[in-house]
């Protein structure tokens, strides 16, 4: 498998965690740059049953259970619950985080330090109702406050309209479906958020999925009425 790896292009994402007391955590995240997956050695692992599609299955999942015993989400996410399943989420963190091109560093509690990590491991693992996120992950932007997030996401949106529409494919310029895409995305954020409650000790970890969440919910219920029109003020220069 190593062999493998070493012929793939990554992108290489490196977080690190130094808690107050100076203990360190560090995740160095590989990303296949053709397919956006987190690059991982899981077979060398002893795969925890909770990960199991019949018990972290979501009721939405399209995947066909035959071709997939395990769901791939919480294989994605195991190395972080081991990590994190004893830590308080307000405990305070520095966090450093190096990309290709910037790094970034901040002193945020667990929960929002963790919120940011577990977004790019539970898109990249092939679960698809988190896939309509990929092109984020390889933008990745740190500590995105609420309205960053959503015209991301808008952005990517009609990004993908453009590419379907040169497909010969149907299209959505006026973002009916969005809604939808908000709606799949936060039954799979409860689902986590249930499944993750009865595994951890502290709440770290829970609170990171709670944040992001919460950031889609708004999205779903402000959307016409709050975000687009916040974010149509900054187009005057395009509409008047």
């Amino acid at each position: 498998m190593k062999a493998d790896i070493q012929q793939q292009k990554l992108i290489d994402i490196n977080y690190k965690f130094k808690f107050e007391d100076g203990a360190v955590k560090t995740f160095a995240i590989q990303l296949d740059d053709q397919t956006l997956n987190l690059v991982r050695e899981t077979d060398s692992q002893n795969k925890p049953d909770w990960a199991l599609m019949k018990s972290f299955r979501c009721e939405h999942c399209s995947l066909d259970r035959e071709a997939h015993v395990y769901c791939p989400l919480a294989l994605n996410i195991y190395d972080l619950l081991e990590n994190f399943k004893d830590v308080v989420s307000y405990d305070k963190v520095d966090l450093r985080i190096e990309t290709e091109r910037r790094t970034y560093s901040n002193n945020v509690p667990v929960q929002n330090a963790l919120s940011s990590l577990i977004g790019i491991y539970m898109v990249s693992n092939g679960c698809p109702v988190f896939e309509k996120l990929k092109p984020m992950v390889r933008y990745h932007l740190p500590f995105a406050s609420p309205n960053e997030t959503a015209y991301r996401m808008i952005s990517m949106y009609l990004m993908a309209q453009l590419f379907r529409q040169d497909q010969g494919k149907d299209t959505d310029w006026k973002l009916e479906k969005l809604p939808e895409i908000f709606e799949a995305i936060s039954k799979a954020n409860r689902n986590v958020s249930r499944k993750l409650k009865a595994l951890v000790q502290k709440d770290a970890l829970l609170n990171a999925v709670i944040i992001l969440s919460s950031r889609v919910d708004f999205m779903a219920l402000c959307f016409d009425e709050v975000i687009l029109k916040e974010i149509e003020r900054d187009f005057k220069p395009y509409t008047d």
